[in-house]
């Protein structure tokens, strides 16, 4: 699988953010190509040694969420919405 390119990787998270409704986990299976990077690889197989698979996919998930997305404020406390972080950068 080619490396993700930031521009790839950042269609990703703004497609993620401008849904009615953030899911964790779809944005977990549409960043797999993260994944297959060299330290993110090393990453997964040593999780995998110490959890379950239903583990490493939410350490996974909460990476990728603390990593690349920031939690708004929502004064009515409807929903859950997030922006991505570094949005200026991840462009390049």
């Amino acid at each position: 699988m080619a490396k993700p390119t930031s521009r790839y990787l950042k269609a990703i998270f703004d497609a993620a953010v401008r849904t009615d409704r953030f899911s964790e986990r779809i944005l977990h299976t549409r960043t797999e190509p993260l994944r297959t990077l060299r330290h993110s690889a090393r990453l997964s197989a040593a999780l995998t040694e110490l959890l379950t698979p239903a583990e490493t996919e939410t350490v996974h998930r909460k990476l990728i969420r603390a990593s690349f997305l920031i939690e708004l404020v929502n004064d009515e406390v409807t929903s859950t919405k997030y922006d991505v972080r570094c949005q200026g950068r991840l462009a390049r």
